[in-house]
């Protein structure tokens, strides 16, 4: 998942560090050459070990599941297993799956409810095309579908939207039918290493009955550029996109902090990915694409207790950086929200969160 999910220039380790924290479960797999291994598996497992120590002792967290006969390691020793081997192997993980989210609910209310009814589903629009110089592409576009929502009017239309933006994106990239000397093609019998490719993927970052966030992640093969982030944002009662100024009250004069925010931030990567001092670097290409605008900080993705505004390659700093990303607490910026908006409501979702 790390190879589709972590695109070129994001920091791995703190990409793995967030996601491992996010997650409600974390579902460790062993096999003979997992156990004997060092490296990035075992850090993964004591992170995850860590984080189990903030749990209630009845919580689900650390689930151990062996994929094939294997030594379990002392640290994890002391939790049941799910032997997925084992004819009942998947059954039992799932009911383990099922007991978690009930726990969860029992003491964490809403949060678990939504978990339990709600999810979403991939989709994808594909075709191979052959382009005025004859080289074929392969075009592939994802997109999520949203599953459980009590009213499914809005499910429809939720749904509607979330397809509408795909087409949307899909016409978009230059090489699909509909553009000049674009001629689509037959896949069958095609040699896949003369194939290009031109992808779209996608992350669901949020998830409830109030709002859903969507990253969309551009990836071509052979591009010197990482291809870019763009984000979805709704409010779904009202199937309402979301812009950053319906987050934050115009008084505040959020766009300055969120800025000032931001151009320190990325300042604070750059110097750490060059190893360079900050009184080496010329700050006028960072306080141009981070400036305060909403055009530089309208590219917004809500996570469970931070928003993350994401810049495109060269709009911050160099090429080499690749895209480059500010995940700031919401907490730190409740003072400029909107008082009936996202960031009260997503703060009290975390609060009741940590409470549980």
């Amino acid at each position: 998942m790390d190879s589709k999910d972590i695109v070129a220039g994001e920091v791995w380790d703190h990409c793995i560090r967030r996601a491992i924290r996010q997650s409600d479960f974390f579902i460790a797999c062993l096999s003979r050459t997992s156990v004997n291994k060092r490296g990035y598996v075992q850090k993964e497992i004591r992170m995850a070990l860590n984080i189990l120590e903030e749990k209630l002792g009845q919580d689900i967290y650390l689930i151990p599941v062996r994929l094939g006969p294997c030594e379990v390691q002392e640290d994890l020793s002391e939790h049941q297993r799910v032997d997925l081997f084992e004819q009942d192997g998947f059954d039992g993980l799932i009911e383990s799956l099922k007991l978690g989210v009930a726990r969860f609910g029992e003491t964490g209310g809403e949060r678990a409810t939504s978990w339990l009814h709600l999810v979403e589903r991939p989709h994808s629009l594909e075709c191979h095309v052959q382009e005025y110089d004859r080289t074929i592409v392969q075009v592939h576009v994802e997109y999520p579908q949203i599953d459980g929502l009590r009213n499914q009017l809005l499910q429809t239309k939720v749904n509607h939207e979330l397809t509408s933006q795909a087409l949307t994106m899909f016409r978009q990239i230059p090489c699909t039918p509909g553009h000049k000397d674009i001629q689509e093609i037959d896949p069958n019998g095609l040699d896949p290493t003369k194939v290009r490719s031109w992808s779209i993927t996608y992350r669901v970052s949020y998830l409830d009955d109030n709002y859903v966030s969507v990253e969309y992640r551009e990836s071509i093969t052979g591009a010197r550029v990482p291809g870019f982030t763009s984000t979805r944002n709704y409010f779904l009662p009202s199937v309402q996109l979301l812009e950053i100024n319906d987050l934050f009250d115009p008084a505040t004069g959020y766009l300055e902090t969120l800025s000032e925010i931001c151009i320190q931030d990325i300042l604070n990567q750059t110097i750490d990915r060059l190893s360079i001092e900050s009184s080496d670097y010329d700050m006028r290409h960072i306080r141009e694409g981070a400036g305060p605008s909403e055009q530089n900080l309208q590219n917004i993705s809500l996570f469970n207790d931070a928003l993350c505004i994401h810049f495109r390659s060269y709009s911050v700093g160099p090429g080499c950086l690749g895209k480059l990303s500010v995940e700031i607490p919401y907490v730190s910026i409740a003072h400029l929200a909107h008082s009936n908006g996202p960031i009260p409501y997503l703060i009290r979702q975390s609060q009741e969160r940590g409470t549980s």
